[in-house]
């Protein structure tokens, strides 16, 4: 618990995943299990249908040295 101070944080359990346009995909209770699975299911759908002319960031951080794709 915390006192008040400026270092207090406060947060809670539930999760919001939202893909790469910003619309929300789906609200998750992270103490539920079940909740959890289908937040891990629903990240690697998302990760599949991802738009493939894009790389990721890994891919182009580690084919380029560079966030943006550019040299």
């Amino acid at each position: 618990m915390g006192d008040g101070g400026p270092d207090d944080f406060i947060h809670t359990e539930k999760f919001v995943l939202i893909d790469k346009d910003r619309y929300i995909r789906g609200y998750y209770n992270g103490m539920d299990t079940t909740d959890v699975r289908r937040m891990v299911n629903d990240i690697a759908i998302l990760h599949i249908a991802k738009d493939k002319k894009k790389p990721g960031l890994l891919k182009r951080l580690f084919t380029t040295g560079s966030p943006t794709g550019k040299q």
